[in-house]
């Protein structure tokens, strides 16, 4: 039986993730993300992508993009075939790196968006990497918290679903991440107001 068709919309949001095959690791050292980096800024470029937010982990990585145009499935044929080639050369390894489709969920209310922001950014957090997520170096969490410069690839529109003055968005933003879902009375009142609770 085939596979089924890959969401895409025009002007489409979306949730990405791959992973490694086997849950090998994607990234060995500094260099290897910083490669994937600036293949993720041509990817954009040459797609017409926004990308909102990512997280680069040891097996995977997470993306929040937008796609003006139907060009998902392309962008990331190119993103994840590129990467592989250039990683695969330089470790003298074969076969593929990234063991299945890359999944995609469409993000389809401002809810959602804040909760998918909080899911990427928290990640490393989760996986035991580092105590706060400021202190993951390879995700867009510490240029949207503005504790470092926004890379050229990415879009901080995130920071345009706080209702504050901009200076204060990365700050909002942060303390929207880092809240318990279940204890801050800021992070509840924000999705229910996005909720149009």
């Amino acid at each position: 039986m085939g596979r089924g068709l890959r969401p895409q919309a025009v002007d489409g949001t979306f949730h990405i993730a791959t992973l490694a095959v086997d849950s090998a690791f994607a990234y060995r050292d500094t260099d290897d993300r910083e490669l994937f980096l600036r293949l993720l800024g041509r990817v954009r470029e040459t797609y017409d992508w926004f990308v909102d937010s990512f997280v680069l982990m040891g097996t995977h990585y997470h993306l929040i993009v937008r796609t003006p145009r139907l060009t998902l499935s392309e962008g990331m044929q190119n993103l994840n075939g590129t990467y592989a080639q250039f990683f695969n050369q330089r470790y003298r390894r074969r076969g593929h790196l990234f063991g299945r489709r890359f999944s995609s969920v469409p993000i389809l209310t401002e809810r959602h968006l804040l909760a998918a922001h909080r899911y990427v950014a928290m990640n490393p957090v989760r996986a035991g990497l580092c105590e706060r997520p400021g202190d993951w170096r390879w995700g867009s969490f510490r240029a949207l918290a503005g504790l470092a410069p926004v890379p050229a690839f990415l879009t901080p529109s995130a920071l345009e679903l706080f209702d504050v003055p901009p200076a204060a968005a990365g700050v909002a933003f942060a303390r929207f991440v880092e809240a318990t879902t279940g204890g801050d009375p800021a992070f509840e009142s924000l999705l229910a107001k996005k909720a149009g609770v």
